[in-house]
């Protein structure tokens, strides 16, 4: 999965825009993935305090671990 798959799926879901950002940090309570040289980043903006959630190597790693957050989180049964 890379982050145009993960997009039409939470546009599908009606995921609401300001609650995440594929493509660097963004201002707000939000899920970011933030790309950084070679590793990508998972990172929860909570209203500027920044939460670590976990570095990954591909696109794939980190959009399969952002839906699976994502799916916890609006208890999608797919």
């Amino acid at each position: 999965m890379n982050r145009d798959d993960l997009k039409k799926i939470l546009d599908v879901k009606k995921v609401p825009h300001m609650s995440y950002s594929l493509n660097g940090l963004k201002d707000g309570d939000c899920l970011c993935i933030v790309q950084d040289n070679k590793k990508w980043l998972l990172v929860h903006n909570d209203r500027g305090s920044k939460n670590y959630i976990g570095d990954f190597n591909s696109e794939d790693e980190i959009c399969s671990e952002f839906y699976a957050i994502m799916k916890r989180n609006y208890n999608w049964t797919n």
